[in-house]
């Protein structure tokens, strides 16, 4: 009987460790499950940071841009814009009439400066150079309004006013000072 109860005690020893390997097993697959689903939403968060950093080095890079344009833009003058539209207009084949400051415009962070200006020009593709290189400008210039109206030749025309020329063009032009 003896024996038996060695054998039984063996037994339920036996049974006893299995039952504790399985339960260890149950808690320690559980620590996992929980432990990898922590990981995936950590993954998740730390992809959403990465996005919002992006954005944010985007945001200082374009401030710095903003904070160049702003000094180069603060620093020019009303007669450095009129120095920089004729020299457009002589690069463009565009004779300049004249030249006259209209009343400045003064919003919260900077002052629009617009000039009438009148143009003589030979054909459309003089005015089309002209307003593509005034607008690229990095000095900030835009065209508010435009008219065109064919030039009187003749005779009783001057060596100085229209002749050879087939287009006035009066236009509005704007340009931008920021304050600091």
């Amino acid at each position: 009987m003896q024996i038996n109860n060695v054998i039984d005690m063996k037994d339920k020893g036996k049974v006893l460790n299995i039952a504790i390997i399985i339960v260890v097993i149950f808690v320690a697959y559980n620590i996992y499950k929980n432990q990898s689903a922590a990981i995936e939403r950590l993954k998740g968060v730390k992809m959403v940071e990465l996005k919002k950093n992006e954005i944010l080095n985007k945001i200082s890079r374009l401030e710095k841009d903003i904070s160049v344009y702003k000094k180069t833009l603060s620093k020019k003058d009303v007669f450095s814009i009129i120095d920089t539209i004729t020299s457009i207009a002589k690069g463009s084949g565009v004779a300049v009439v004249s030249i006259k400051p209209a009343p400045e415009e003064r919003f919260a962070s900077y002052t629009k400066y617009p000039f009438v200006l009148s143009l003589y020009i030979d054909n459309y593709h003089d005015l089309g150079r002209f307003v593509s290189q005034l607008e690229n400008n990095p000095g900030i210039y835009f065209v508010d309004k435009a008219q065109i109206v064919l030039s009187k030749t003749g005779p009783e025309t001057d060596s100085k006013s229209v002749q050879g020329h087939k287009l006035t063009v009066n236009l509005v032009v704007s340009s931008i000072i920021f304050q600091d």
